[in-house]
C-alpha cells in the first residue's frame, strides 16, 4: 500500500497504461521522477511524484506459428495517477496482440499511450505543484 492507496494489481485499475520496455521505462523514471537525480534542463518542472508499486506480472497472452507472445506489467502511482508499464518480452513480440490484449484489459476511458508520447498519460492532469 503506498499513501492509503491499495497496490496496483490489474489494468482495469489503471487511469494509462504506457507501452514501453524495460529500458524506456528506465528512462522515463529517470527524467520524470521526482527522487530521480536526473535534471532534464529544457524542461525542469517536468518532474513528478513516481512511486512504483510492485514489478506486477508476466503473462503469456498468446501464439504465433506455435511460439508463446509474452508481456511484463510494472505499475507505478505517478502524480496519484495509476499507470501500466507494458513491455513485450518474449523472444518473438507481436505489438497488434499486445494492443488487443490491452484494449481488452483496460477500462474504457483508459489512456494508451507509448514511451515516446508518454505525456500523453497525463493530458488531463498536469504535474503537481511542488
Amino acid at each position: 500500500m503506498i499513501g492509503g492507496m491499495q497496490d496496483i494489481t490489474s489494468l482495469t485499475e489503471c487511469d494509462a497504461i504506457v507501452e514501453a520496455s524495460s529500458e524506456e521505462m528506465f528512462g522515463l523514471w529517470a527524467r520524470y521522477a521526482h527522487n530521480s537525480g536526473y535534471v532534464y534542463a529544457a524542461k525542469p518542472g517536468l518532474k513528478r511524484q513516481w512511486q512504483e508499486q510492485s514489478m506486477g506480472f508476466w503473462r503469456e497472452i498468446g501464439k504465433v506459428t506455435n511460439r508463446p507472445i509474452c508481456v511484463s506489467v510494472a505499475f507505478a502511482v505517478i502524480d496519484g495517477q495509476r499507470l501500466a508499464f507494458v513491455n513485450g518480452c518474449s523472444q518473438l513480440v507481436d505489438r497488434k496482440m499486445i494492443r488487443d490484449w490491452i484494449d481488452g484489459q483496460k477500462r474504457d476511458d483508459a489512456v494508451v499511450t507509448n514511451a515516446a508520447n508518454f505525456h500523453h498519460a497525463f493530458a488531463r492532469r498536469p504535474p503537481v505543484a511542488k
